[in-house]
């Protein structure tokens, strides 16, 4: 049996059709998938920027640290070479009898400075 006129264009209009759809259907998933993949890559590379720009910060701060104790007195010495301010809360000192001794104090370091603490 042959088709007739009529049937030819109604196959030839679905073919078109149904190759549209395809075309939609891949476009939309590969599109999809390179966003995902382009907004993956970005937040790698924000924490990478991120964490150098830590690492650079750190290394600019060198801050040195001596004690002495004497007669009851803790003296904590801190200077900052460093080219950054660096805040030190609190510094520990071992009074070699295995206890912790801290002046209790919180210094804010300006680059460079020099900051004696006393304690008894």
């Amino acid at each position: 049996m042959r088709a007739t006129g009529d049937q030819r264009k109604r196959a030839a209009v679905s073919g078109i059709v149904a190759g549209v759809i395809l075309f939609a259907l891949v476009f939309t998933v590969g599109a999809g998938f390179f966003f995902y993949i382009n907004h993956t890559t970005n937040l790698v590379n924000q924490a990478d920027a991120s964490k150098q720009n830590s690492i650079a910060q750190s290394s600019m701060e060198n801050i040195s640290l001596s004690a002495t104790i004497s007669g009851g007195t803790i003296t904590v010495n801190a200077i900052n070479r460093g080219g950054v301010s660096v805040s030190m809360l609190d510094a520990f000192v071992d009074n070699g009898n295995g206890q912790i001794e801290s002046p209790g104090v919180a210094l804010f370091l300006c680059s460079p400075s020099h900051h004696s603490l006393r304690s008894t």
